[in-house]
């Protein structure tokens, strides 16, 4: 095991040196939170889809199949016990402020941090074991993250947000067995390669714009962050033990995926739905950063009984 923490380990280091590019641009002004906007969105309805698509862009395999089918219903228990324990947290807070952070102990941030991680720790073609995670992240969040927020959920905002719409056009050619023209496909792979730096970038601004004083003096937001590192990576773990030597590459990519810190639409989530945008912007934040330091461990761990 300590051999894979210490590759885990450079691996987070780079995704940390990226992240760090990111809070030095934001700190000297170069790169403004209108900029980092247009960038999430860029990577939301173009690279990520691109990304989900050039994974699937491989030989159509039964096992394949199956592994990413057993990867989504176990998904969902994970789902419920993170639900069912978000609601015993934060009772007496303000509406606005237990929404945000019980949001957060949820739904990781799979995209922008948890697949660069997986990539970076099983290979560039473990990608296609994120599906299932971007499936159940983008039915619960438009589901129970909606309705969480104080808000009316959208059955045409679960089908149609470009990483479901990603999805479909690559399981299309996956099961269709489609190989797309070299020209496309070689477009859709260098636009998906953009993921891993962008997102990096894109958190480290983020960070660069919250006020850490006031982030690391709130004992909730620890809290938080030990039930979504710790906590939702060990829940994840359990549930798939019994299937690791079944896909040993799933087993692994679920549990970092899920050791991933809060996930960065969390902010953008409570600016549009009018609850704590400062809290949000705080426990993402605070999360990334001690992720530095859980994500390794759990990875590492993963692949130890994995392999």
């Amino acid at each position: 095991m300590l051999s894979n923490l210490i590759v885990v380990a450079e691996q987070v280091g780079v995704l940390f040196l990226l992240m760090g590019v990111g809070f030095v641009m934001g700190k000297l002004g170069l790169v403004d939170q209108r900029t980092t906007g247009q960038m999430s969105t860029l990577l939301l309805y173009v690279i990520s889809p691109c990304l989900l698509v050039d994974a699937l862009q491989r030989p159509f395999t039964a096992e394949l199949l199956r592994a990413m089918g057993l990867g989504c219903a176990l998904l969902v228990l994970q789902y419920a016990a993170l639900i069912v324990i978000s609601q015993m947290t934060f009772r007496k807070a303000p509406r606005e402020t237990s929404a945000v952070l019980r949001y957060a102990q949820v739904y990781s941030n799979n995209i922008f941090m948890g697949l660069p991680l997986v990539q970076a720790a099983l290979g560039d073609a473990a990608a296609i074991f994120v599906v299932p995670s971007m499936v159940g992240s983008a039915v619960f969040q438009w589901t129970h993250g909606v309705a969480l927020m104080g808000s009316k959920i959208s059955p045409k905002k679960v089908i149609l947000n470009p990483g479901i719409l990603g999805i479909i056009a690559g399981m299309v050619f996956f099961v269709g067995r489609i190989t797309l023209p070299t020209v496309i496909g070689s477009a859709i792979s260098f636009l998906g390669s953009m993921n891993t730096p962008l997102a990096m970038i894109i958190i480290g601004v983020q960070m660069a714009g919250a006020d850490m004083k006031s982030t690391f003096s709130q004992p909730a937001l620890y809290g938080v962050s030990a039930i979504r590192l710790i906590a939702s990576p060990i829940i994840t773990l359990l549930i798939m033990l019994p299937f690791r030597q079944t896909s040993p590459d799933l087993f692994c990519a679920l549990v970092i995926l899920s050791a991933a810190p809060s996930a960065g639409v969390t902010s953008i989530f409570a600016q549009k739905f009018g609850q704590d945008v400062t809290s949000a912007a705080q426990v993402v934040s605070l999360s990334t950063l001690l992720s530095l330091v859980t994500l390794p461990i759990f990875a590492a761990l993963a692949k130890s009984l994995a392999f």
